[in-house]
C-alpha cells in the first residue's frame, strides 16, 4: 500500500504545494507552463479581445488541427474541448483531445493564442514530451480516478478509506499512550 500512498501524497503536493512540488520536478525535467503565463502578463488585463468568442473557437479548432499534426498527434473526438480567455496575459486558451492524453475526462492538450490577433504562442501536450511532466499527468488522473476505469475508482474510494482508518487508529494509539503516560505520572 505504501507505494500507492505515495503516489497519492506527491500528487497532493503538486496540487497543493507548487512552491515545493516545481523546483523539485523542473530538477528532473519539469516544465512548469505557469511560468510561461506569468511571463505573459500584461501591463492591463485585456478584458475586450478582438477575437470574439466564436472566432476564437473557430481559431483554436484551427490551431489545434495544425500542432496537432506538426506534433504526430491523432485527434481524438471522444474528450471534451473547452476555451478560455485570460485577460492579464491577453490569451485565448482551448483545450482538446488528442492521442496524448490518458483520459477523456478534461482535454490535457492545449494551445494558447493571442486574444487579438489569434497568433499561436504555446502549445502543451500532457505525455510524450517531457518524462517529468508525463510522470505529473499519470499521477494527477491516477489521484482523480480519470484512469483505468470503474475498478480504479473503486480502488481509490477503498484507498481513500485506508488513509481514514491510518488517521483514526494514529490518534486512537495516541491516545492510549497518553493516557497511560498520564497514569504512571500520577502514581
Amino acid at each position: 500500500m505504501w507505494p500507492l500512498l505515495l503516489v497519492f501524497a506527491w500528487s497532493s503536493v503538486s496540487f497543493n504545494l507548487p512552491q515545493i512540488y516545481v523546483p523539485v520536478m523542473s530538477q528532473l525535467g519539469a516544465v512548469d507552463t505557469r511560468e510561461l503565463y506569468l511571463d505573459a502578463m500584461l501591463p492591463v488585463p485585456r478584458r475586450d479581445p478582438a477575437l470574439s468568442f466564436d472566432a476564437a473557437l473557430e481559431r483554436g479548432r484551427q490551431l489545434a488541427v495544425q500542432v496537432a499534426d506538426n506534433a504526430g498527434l491523432a485527434m481524438r473526438s471522444d474528450g471534451e474541448t473547452y476555451l478560455w480567455h485570460t485577460p492579464e496575459t491577453g490569451m485565448y486558451i482551448y483545450y482538446f483531445t488528442t492521442s496524448s492524453d490518458i483520459s477523456k475526462h478534461g482535454a490535457g492538450t492545449l494551445v494558447a493564442f493571442d486574444s487579438n490577433s489569434g497568433a499561436l504562442r504555446h502549445f502543451e501536450a500532457p505525455t510524450g514530451r517531457n518524462a517529468a511532466n508525463t510522470f505529473t499527468t499519470w499521477i494527477s488522473m491516477l489521484h482523480t480516478a480519470h484512469v483505468l476505469g470503474l475498478p480504479w475508482r473503486i480502488a481509490v474510494s477503498l484507498i481513500g478509506t485506508l488513509v481514514t482508518m491510518l488517521c483514526v487508529t494514529g490518534v486512537v494509539i495516541w491516545m492510549r499512550k497518553r493516557t497511560s503516560r498520564l497514569m504512571i505520572k500520577r502514581r
